[in-house]
């Protein structure tokens, strides 16, 4: 059985007139989700004490929006968040807490893409608030991952590049792709400027840099798309035999924090038929604004999955995901991460699930994460990375299982 990715969207609402169109953009995530040995600081004590296991129900994301084009050339998105409505404090799930009894939106995508080139994908403009191009996970929409939660080695370079956990920035980005359907090895590009808005309140004085990305990426075999665009998926539901190999770079100058700021990533998705391979390692790393020394980290993941035909209508996924982050760890080298921004100790995560795909836009989800982290030479309480990290207070982050709902038209 092959889905097509288009597979029941053709009755959609549509508006349109001439070469307008505009669609709807919408998603959907709902997690019900039991938390276990999961550990908050105690600052008077001196210690970590546990918190009841809870069952816990969240809209973990929601989307919406509209997509569609101006013209044949010009296409656009606008869309806006809600995210982590219920989402309990003490769960051991990633993510925002609560958003309220009355959730507030957010912008999460606004942009414009201009194919600059009439009967060409070598060449498009686009520009508005985005993730800048940089790694897999990053560019790959939570709705499109066959894990329950996204590989949180993204988040970790989100807020390297960004700032903020949510990774977008007011950005130009020239991309395209070269493609012909007799050759075996293809390409498309991303070379990106961003602004992104840091922390805290800017002095006039303050130190302001461009953020620059770039990536390259390489199919061989099958590609990914037949044409440019800007959001990528992971399961081809048996439709794609293909590698893809890709390289990212990030590079922003001074900052009030750190003097230079870069990345480096290399990331892969192999498709053949049933069988999915996907993952990525990057290297982030600051230099200190006075001594000039340079502090790193590294993080990525590996997630590999399979889908299984039931029936003539339905796939079952059993997926295995792995992520990892590892940064300094003895005491100088954890106070030079700390001076120019870096998380340091580590932070592991093991997902272990099955998805049942009811249609390319459906799924439901049943999934056990374990996890496991290290302060290093850090003090106990220190909020070093996500695994000892919730809104600002200091945990051990436990283990939860969940069953979850995704739709995304």
């Amino acid at each position: 059985m092959v889905w097509s990715g288009l597979s029941g969207q053709t009755n959609l609402p549509r508006w349109e007139k001439g070469s307008f169109l505009m669609v709807p953009d919408l998603a959907f995530q709902l997690w019900s989700v039991y938390s276990w040995d999961h550990h908050v600081y105690d600052n008077a004590a001196g210690q970590y004490e546990p918190v009841h296991d809870r069952w816990n129900m969240q809209l973990r994301r929601a989307r919406i929006g509209f997509k569609g084009q101006f013209s044949d050339r010009l296409n656009y998105r606008l869309s806006a968040a809600i995210d982590g409505v219920g989402h309990d404090r003490y769960a051991a799930t990633y993510g925002p807490v609560n958003n309220g009894a009355n959730p507030s939106l957010r912008l999460w995508y606004g942009f414009l893409t201009w194919k600059l080139l009439e009967g060409s994908d070598a060449l498009h403009l686009t520009a508005g608030y985005f993730s800048p191009r940089f790694g897999r996970e990053n560019i790959t929409s939570p709705f499109n991952s066959p894990s329950m939660e996204k590989a949180w080695s993204q988040n970790y370079i989100r807020r390297h590049l960004t700032g903020y956990g949510h990774g977008r920035a007011v950005s130009i980005n020239i991309g395209g792709q070269f493609y012909r359907s007799d050759r075996l090895i293809n390409f498309y590009y991303d070379i990106g400027f961003s602004t992104p808005q840091q922390v805290g309140v800017l002095e006039p004085d303050s130190k302001r840099s461009v953020l620059l990305t770039g990536r390259i990426a390489f199919n061989i075999g099958d590609p990914e798309s037949t044409k440019y665009i800007l959001g990528h998926r992971v399961d081809y539901f048996r439709g794609r035999r293909g590698f893809t190999l890709a390289l990212s770079g990030s590079l922003q100058g001074a900052q009030e924090s750190f003097e230079q700021s870069t990345g480096l990533a290399i990331d892969w998705l192999f498709n053949w038929d049933g069988f999915h391979l996907d993952g990525e390692t990057a290297l982030l790393a600051r230099e200190n604004v006075l001594s000039a020394e340079h502090g790193s980290a590294w993080t990525g993941y590996l997630r590999v999955g399979y889908d299984i035909s039931i029936g003539t209508k339905m796939l079952l996924e059993p997926v295995v995901l792995f992520t990892t982050f590892q940064g300094a760890s003895d005491n100088e080298e954890q106070e030079l991460a700390l001076s120019v921004g870096l998380d340091s100790g580590s932070d592991n995560l093991i997902d272990v699930g099955i998805n049942l795909h009811l249609n390319p836009q459906m799924m439901l989800m049943l999934h056990v994460n374990f996890l496991s982290g290290s302060l290093g030479s850090a003090d106990q309480g220190a909020v070093i990375n996500n695994y000892f990290r919730k809104v600002g207070t200091g945990i051990q982050r436990g283990n939860w299982a969940g069953l979850g709902f995704v739709i995304a038209i």
